[in-house]
């Protein structure tokens, strides 16, 4: 799996939007906009929604080896997030192969 960065800069510049011109739409700067592409700092929730949105990629695709359960998480909570565990990985590895295939085409 790609980190949440990396996943930022593969859509983005299958987009073709330079990183000055995402930093602006974003309110953010570049250098910034750079540092999350790299792992080196990390946004906020609303932040990345602002990606998805510009990027017009369902959020949970960037997000969701970043999810993490609360520290004292319910019974129903374990057993979703397993059953989200089982399914994500196959969905994101498809959504990314159709994302990927359909700029190519």
């Amino acid at each position: 799996m790609l980190p949440t960065g990396s996943l930022i800069k593969l859509f983005r510049e299958r987009k073709n939007i330079k990183q000055k011109d995402f930093a602006k739409n974003l309110n953010i700067t570049a250098t910034y906009l750079s540092l999350i592409e790299k792992g080196k700092k990390e946004g906020s929730l609303s932040f990345y929604k602002n990606v998805a949105k510009g990027l017009n990629v369902p959020i949970w695709l960037l997000v969701w080896d970043d999810f993490e359960l609360s520290e004292q998480p319910t019974k129903d909570d374990i057993k979703l997030k397993n059953k989200f565990d089982e399914i994500v990985p196959n969905l994101r590895d498809f959504m990314l192969k159709k994302i990927l295939h359909d700029k190519n085409s």
